[in-house]
């Protein structure tokens, strides 16, 4: 075609040619559908961007214990805190690392279907201390599913908690003086727990010896009328050591038919207390009245006739067996009235109170909470599941920041242990070169000595006449003098003589290994095993590798006092920590 423009052509390839010039002219119908199937043939999709990784690391210190409003609004921010809210005590900081190491050693039996719903029963009312402050302890049972190896540890922790209408809650308690006089107290308060969760989930917690005081709320609550003074109110939340006691069971099915057997008994004893007292009163009445009408009937019988006819009696007694049967029949029917009646306050009562569910929901799903869920109590469980999480960052970054440190001792070690190794062989190699060169000033020493004893026999036989001695005789002489053999024949003897003298090596045996390095090597293996474990916690996405950054941070927040060098020298200079290979 001709040259492009913008004119308007004639489409035959002089001149401009719509927009391109030459070939057919452009129709308005087309629209560029050509265009668009060309390009959209040699489009390339955009390449997938690469995982990143997914880290949950928190922004401030993990083991500070008191916390007021503007930290916990800055550590939580999808958390809604109510205007109550004073502070936040993280009591985990104080107990001791190897007290939380068992924690998923053991779970127990939790046989429970969340459909059935456990009424709450009457507990005791609340009590004030005599600062004015209500006390309350609540209880949140651990358990482990550790089947499936490949999932994060945030799904393989789980809690037993109640379900309400408003969200998920604790179950616990006020504390009342029936459970002891100090309430700052952790026996009385844990009298507190085992009495609620024997009332409210079925629970009997007694068992359990160890229990750990996790985290306390505190709330300062406003004047609400004559009737409600301004308080404050302590929260302490509990961890029981379920985990030392497998063979625990909660069964829900069990739990309601001791309930309501328990309210049968109750009630029948009411009603048997009921009737005692009235046939007390009427019975002798009854008996009195029959005996003087017996009397009298027997007196004027006697007067009027000795003899009662036979058929008199008989219907007199079958009256007697009416009246009975009557008076049965409405104790039956009335025994009946009061049950409905007891069953329908029961009912009355459960749905006026709240309606416990129990539920076991992981960690991670007691961590996916947002502003939106503003029911205190509520609030209250997501405190603890991010406290929780933090004493695991703690807990797992510890394990990591003393991996690094042991592994640059191992380092140093094997680089000793090299250093040495190459300096043996370096000795072993010099005294190697020492003795050959000691063999070497042997054989030229013997063979010098050789060579002066040749010379020496020459000269001596030079002496004799020639002509006197045969031709056998002269080859003979030069066989023994060595004149005789050739060049090969000297190098093979010199070489089968050196290697005469050279000593034979013995084939090295492998060591084998003493109890100490099986002992160390274990000792290694399962400090990576933990090593990895904890690398894993924070490595969500399963990248098999983190960032040094990240790692940073981890360290930063276990408050080691570590300086910036040092933290610098234990992550390294790497783009990445590949942990992985590691922990091989």
């Amino acid at each position: 075609g001709g040259g492009g423009g913008f004119g308007k052509g004639n489409g035959k390839g002089k001149g401009g040619g719509g927009y391109g010039g030459g070939g057919r002219q452009w129709d308005r119908d087309d629209r560029g559908d050509d265009r668009r199937d060309d390009r959209r043939d040699d489009r390339r999709r955009s390449p997938t961007p690469p995982k990143r990784p997914e880290v949950k690391i928190s922004i401030l210190p993990v083991a500070t214990v008191s916390r007021q409003y503007p930290e916990c609004k800055r550590r939580y921010k999808d958390m809604h805190l109510s205007s109550d809210f004073v502070k936040h005590l993280s009591h985990w900081v104080q107990t001791t690392r190897q007290s939380r190491e068992t924690m998923f050693s053991n779970s127990p039996v939790l046989n429970f279907d969340p459909k059935f719903a456990l009424p709450v029963t009457k507990n005791l009312s609340p009590t004030l201390d005599k600062d004015g402050v209500k006390h309350n302890a609540k209880v949140v049972l651990l358990t482990y599913d550790g089947s499936d190896s490949k999932d994060h540890i945030t799904y393989q922790v789980k809690f037993l908690v109640s379900k309400v209408d408003k969200g998920l809650i604790c179950t616990g308690a006020a504390w009342n003086k029936a459970d002891g006089e100090d309430p700052y107290d952790n026996a009385v308060l844990r009298n507190t727990a085992i009495r609620a969760a024997k009332t409210m989930a079925g629970i009997d917690l007694s068992v359990c010896k160890n229990w750990l005081k996790f985290n306390e709320i505190w709330y300062d609550r406003p004047a609400e009328g004559d009737n409600l003074p301004a308080l404050k109110e302590r929260v302490v939340i509990y961890v029981p050591d379920t985990w030392n006691h497998p063979d625990l069971q909660f069964d829900v099915h069990y739990h309601l038919k001791g309930f309501s057997d328990k309210k049968d008994e109750k009630e029948e004893k009411k009603e048997s207390e009921k009737p005692a007292e009235e046939p007390k009163a009427e019975e002798p009445k009854a008996e009195e009245a029959a005996e003087d009408g017996e009397g009298k009937k027997t007196e004027e019988a006697k007067e009027e006739d000795e003899e009662m006819d036979e058929e008199a009696k008989a219907k007199k007694e079958e009256e007697k067996a009416k009246k009975k049967e009557e008076e049965e029949e409405r104790a039956r029917r009335r025994k009946e009235e009061d049950d409905r009646r007891a069953k329908e306050e029961e009912e009355r009562q459960r749905k006026k109170n709240t309606v416990l569910k129990g539920m076991s929901i992981s960690l991670d799903g007691l961590l996916d909470y947002d502003v939106d869920d503003t029911y205190e109590k509520t609030t209250e469980l997501s405190m603890f599941a991010e406290c929780f999480h933090e004493m695991l960052q703690y807990d797992f970054g510890y394990t990591i920041l003393k991996f690094l440190q042991t592994k640059q001792e191992w380092d140093r070690k094997e680089k000793e242990a090299r250093r040495a190794k190459r300096k043996a062989e370096d000795a072993e190699a010099e005294e190697r070169e020492k003795k050959r060169r000691k063999l070497e000033e042997e054989e030229a020493a013997k063979k010098e000595e050789a060579a002066k004893a040749a010379e020496d026999a020459k000269e001596a036989g030079e002496e004799e006449p020639a002509a006197d001695k045969p031709k056998d005789t002269e080859m003979k002489d030069a066989a023994e003098n060595g004149e005789g053999k050739t060049e090969e024949g000297t190098k093979e003897e010199s070489k089968e003589e050196k290697e005469d003298d050279k000593p034979k090596e013995e084939p090295k045996e492998e060591p084998k290994e003493t109890e100490e390095e099986k002992a160390e090597r274990e000792e290694k293996e399962k400090i990576k095993a933990e090593a990895k474990k904890a690398f894993q916690f924070f490595d969500k996405s399963g990248n098999g590798y983190l960032r040094p950054a990240d790692l940073e941070m981890i360290i930063y927040n276990l408050e080691a006092d570590l300086p910036r060098r040092i933290v610098r020298d234990v992550v390294g200079t790497d783009e990445r920590v590949d942990y992985t290979s590691m922990c091989k």
